[in-house]
């Protein structure tokens, strides 16, 4: 008797890319086309990345906490998809809306703050209208 493997709580590891080139991958980490935005300048140390142009957020982020990011954002869709399933079943008496819209915001809500951990962003230390 083989035991299936799984994550905690018995979410099964079939279907779940953790690593390497996968199709789904690429559908949902493909960015998408926006205007250009002004760029932080390239980062001059070995390993750093170009962070975004966001206020409190480090310029230059190690690569290992993109990657921490991009897999937690592929497994929040898939998450996020569970529940569609549930609103779209919406008709049925079985399923209590309710509730599943509560699930719907635990669920954005552990992603966002477990990328926040992750990326551990600072308060902002001048802000444009503070007196010079």
């Amino acid at each position: 008797m083989t035991k299936e493997l799984s994550l905690p709580f018995g979410f099964p590891l079939e279907g779940i890319p953790l690593a390497g080139n996968h199709p789904q991958i690429a559908l949902l980490t493909d960015p998408p086309q926006y205007p250009a935005m002004p760029q932080a300048a390239p980062s001059a140390i070995a390993g750093h990345v170009q962070g975004l142009p966001v206020a409190g957020y480090a310029k230059n982020v190690e690569q290992w906490r993109i990657d921490m990011v991009n897999e937690n954002k592929i497994l929040e869709e898939r998450v996020l998809r569970r529940v569609d399933e549930h609103v779209r079943n919406r008709d049925s008496r079985e399923i209590d809306q309710a509730s599943v819209q509560l699930a719907r915001r635990h669920v954005e809500d552990a992603f966002y703050r477990l990328n926040r951990a992750i990326m551990q962003p600072a308060r902002i230390l001048k802000l444009p209208e503070d007196p010079e």
